[in-house]
């Protein structure tokens, strides 16, 4: 087992490159060497900004022998070829979501890690929350019995606010593949793709409806399971607080959680349990309220935490590549719906998925 993990960021576009550079700097085995950014002077001002080494030459500094790891948080364009590229040099990686904006690419950076033999993480970070777990424990046990539908919405009113001009990469689809329904919609369909299997299909509407930009700000998506469940998904950047999250209906029970995305941590609400479940019979009938910790505000560090804790143990990472491109998978099979108008067969998108 290695005694230390040294790490480098790779582009500081994403906001969570700030989580990850804190978590990675107060994380017993970790060893932040610095950043690179392909923008010099947005790079030089972060790394002056925490006190690291700022490298202006990609290749200088993944030939380096003593780097062992990346983390991604450049603009989602840049996502495969920075993951190739540090591949290819025997780095392990951590991406930011979406793992790319093309599902090609997706394949193109899993035949690179496969070749290379290295670790590598998606930032999908729903799947380190204990709450989540639970629901995940609550279903497959048959606590509430058959699962019939499941809502998640996720989302947060950053893009009706001021948008700090670093962040501005992500209202031009150049760079960003797709607006809040990619960048925050994704989220949710990793969710149901964990808590309800395979989708069959998507019918979709996706706008952008308030916020000024060149992007979709709004979006809802129905899914169809291969088990017969409806999956209904919710996304947006133009909300300004929410409680309810997740809503999960079964034939005997049902479960409700709050605090999981942003726009739920924007204010209290009623309630300050993350999860509620009801039983319709049995010793535990009626509301109960699982004792769980509200995870979303550390959410990003977890996921940078977890990284460096899986690259020292061994142990295999909570979320991956395959997982990211799923999720990217439903995304993309949305977004055609909306334009076109008609439900979408997954297969049209991704054939013999």
């Amino acid at each position: 087992m290695k005694r230390s993990i040294r790490l480098v960021l790779l582009g500081v576009a994403h906001p969570h490159a700030d989580d990850w550079v804190l978590a990675w700097r107060s994380k017993p085995g970790a060893e932040l060497v610095g950043l690179w950014d392909h923008d010099q002077g947005r790079g030089r001002k972060m790394a002056a900004q925490y006190g690291v080494d700022f490298f202006a030459n990609l290749r200088q500094l993944l030939e380096r022998p003593d780097l062992d790891a990346v983390g991604i948080c450049a603009e989602n364009c840049y996502h495969a070829d920075l993951t190739v590229e540090a591949a290819s040099f025997g780095k392990h990686v951590l991406c930011e979501k979406p793992p790319a904006i093309t599902l090609a690419d997706c394949d193109r950076m899993a035949a690179a890690v496969s070749a290379a033999g290295v670790t590598y993480m998606q930032a999908l970070p729903m799947r380190l929350d204990p709450a989540n777990h639970k629901i995940k424990e609550l279903i497959e046990s048959g606590t509430i019995g058959a699962v019939s539908s499941v809502r998640k919405r996720h989302g947060n009113g950053w893009a009706v606010q001021a948008i700090d001009p670093r962040f501005r990469w992500f209202t031009q689809p150049q760079w960003a593949g797709g607006g809040a329904f990619l960048d925050e919609g994704i989220h949710a369909a990793d969710f149901l793709r964990w808590m309800l299997g395979r989708p069959i299909s998507v019918t979709a509407v996706i706008d952008r409806l308030q916020a000024p930009v060149a992007v979709d700000d709004n979006g809802v998506a129905v899914f169809r399971f291969a088990s017969g469940a409806i999956g209904i998904l919710q996304s947006a950047w133009t909300w300004a607080a929410a409680t309810v999250c997740t809503e999960v209906f079964g034939e005997d029970g049902t479960i409700i959680q709050h605090f999981s995305d942003t726009a739920s941590n924007a204010a209290s609400g009623e309630v300050s349990a993350p999860l509620q479940v009801y039983r319709r019979d049995g010793p535990w009938e009626g509301w109960s309220y699982p004792k769980l910790p509200v995870h979303f505000p550390n959410n990003h560090k977890a996921v940078a935490t977890k990284f460096v804790d899986c690259l020292l143990t061994g142990e295999a990472p909570p979320s991956s590549l395959q997982q990211g491109r799923d999720a990217l998978a439903m995304i993309l099979a949305a977004y055609r719906s909306a334009k076109e108008g008609r439900t979408v067969d997954m297969e049209e998108v991704d054939p013999g998925a």
